[in-house]
């Protein structure tokens, strides 16, 4: 690693650090049901190597190990997740993917739209392969070796509009009129015809379907394995996921049955044996059992990551271990 700050600089400079995971979130809605009735967009619980921060002096990010120490120092315009060896940042209007010891390893040469907020030129490695966008903004996926591996044909300039991120082998991929979604394999081949209304992605063999205004889920093979009867889904992970009953939400098992009932205004996947979950009033974490193990004191909450999780505090943005408590920032000792 470069350039690894030593805890005593890294106190010193904690009150100026704020903190973000940085997800890519995955935004299939066409319609306002849709995006009114799906938890909040996130991607399948793949673990980030590192965790994007962000110098609020400098305005720069860098990235932390899991125990909340600086491993690559803030240099960069925008850092987002650290999947499969390599770190999606921004740097002088180009993105480009650095690797484990702060070198580049596709150079940035994706041109960030400097009139779009939030834009996107590339995207992290999920699956081991990551949307990127050309020059014509056209997006294909290229492999950690910067080499395409699907070449470029999803055209327009939002690409969370075309193609998703490859999760259990598959993507999602629009039609061309954005009303159908269906998905593709590695090799750009279409192994799901595109016919449902709205789609989520794949995760531990299912994937969430919109079939007229009820979720079902669909398995690899494009087989409905849960029949439509929810408002909203989210994605499987430790054998449960989140879905929406009467305005409510809980976690079905993979037979469609509640097995943490619909008590929650709003839930996130579980990992490592806890789930982000929103009372009404805060966000907490539930363990499989449906109790609060962290009380619901969070504005924010994110799925902890190799023993870490993003919050929000008051607008401040923190990690917490698996207790709750605050790692990072580190409070400054006298």
């Amino acid at each position: 690693m470069t350039d690894n700050h030593g805890m005593a600089e890294s106190a010193k400079k904690s009150s100026s650090v704020v903190l973000t995971l940085g997800v890519s979130f995955v935004v299939t809605a066409i319609a306002a049901y849709f995006i009114l009735n799906r938890p909040d967009p996130i991607p399948p619980i793949e673990k980030s190597e590192f965790f994007p921060f962000q110098d609020a002096q400098t305005g720069k990010w860098g990235y932390l190990d899991s125990d909340a120490k600086i491993v690559i120092p803030p240099k960069y315009d925008h850092a987002d997740l650290f999947l499969n060896g390599r770190g999606l940042v921004e740097f002088e209007g180009l993105a480009g993917y650095i690797d484990a010891n702060d070198q580049w390893a596709i150079a940035a040469r994706f041109i960030v739209a400097p009139d779009v907020s939030n834009d996107l030129a590339a995207r992290p490695f999920w699956g081991g392969l990551a949307a990127v966008r050309n020059e014509r903004n056209v997006w294909g996926f290229l492999d950690t070796e910067g080499e395409w591996a699907i070449l470029p044909r999803f055209d327009g300039e939002d690409g969370y509009a075309l193609v998703g991120d490859f999760h259990n082998g598959l993507a999602w991929f629009a039609n061309r009129n954005g009303n159908r979604f269906g998905f593709i394999d590695g090799e750009g081949e279409v192994v799901i015809e595109p016919e449902y209304h709205a789609v989520n992605d794949f995760s531990e063999g299912f994937a969430g379907v919109l079939v007229k205004k009820e979720w079902g889920f669909i398995d690899t093979e494009g087989k409905l394995r849960i029949r439509p009867d929810f408002d909203g889904v989210g994605i499987f992970s430790q054998g449960l996921c989140a879905a929406k009953k009467d305005d409510q939400w809980g976690y079905i098992n993979r037979k469609g049955i509640f097995e943490i009932q619909a008590k929650y205004a709003q839930a996130r996947p579980f990992s490592e044996g806890l789930a982000p979950a929103h009372n009404g009033v805060a966000w907490g974490y539930i363990n499989p059992d449906g109790q609060y193990v962290i009380d619901p004191k969070f504005d924010e909450a994110w799925p902890h990551e190799h023993g870490l999780a993003s919050v929000e505090i008051d607008g401040q943005k923190k990690y917490i271990n698996a207790t709750g408590k605050v790692v990072w920032p580190k409070p400054i000792r006298p």
